[in-house]
């Protein structure tokens, strides 16, 4: 998720997402916004766009931001269904990740592996 990576006063934010390069990433900042924001719609409906971006961090960002989205408006059978590969990507997104990044993303994975398979309903 890039905009939880990053520094920015809350309302320099709209900013920091317009200087962003075009792209996957710029997309998935705006998705963050508007979920962050309170505005599921619209989240819910840019992230499903990005549920099979071959970008791994960006399908990793959806799939997360869908889910939750869902979650916050009750959609629960849509958000188990966002979730049940999600531990095949979060493999996958360690499989991309360089060294440096690597203690943090294992730890980061594992609990969303646990999220994923508890919200799927399968044994954790």
């Amino acid at each position: 998720m890039p905009l939880m990576n990053t520094s920015f006063t809350p309302e320099s934010c709209r900013d920091y997402i317009q200087g962003m390069e075009d792209g996957p990433r710029k997309d998935i900042a705006l998705v963050e916004y508007h979920y962050f924001s309170g505005q599921m719609d619209k989240a819910m409906q840019e992230a499903e766009l990005y549920l099979i971006c071959p970008d791994v961090a960006c399908r990793f960002s959806a799939c997360l931001i869908y889910a939750y989205a869902n979650l916050s408006v009750g959609q629960i059978q849509h958000a188990r269904y966002t979730l049940n590969p999600f531990p095949a990507i979060c493999l996958h997104l360690v499989a991309e990740m360089d060294y440096m990044n690597l203690k943090q993303t294992e730890a980061h994975t594992a609990i969303c592996w646990c999220i994923g398979n508890r919200m799927a309903g399968r044994p954790v």
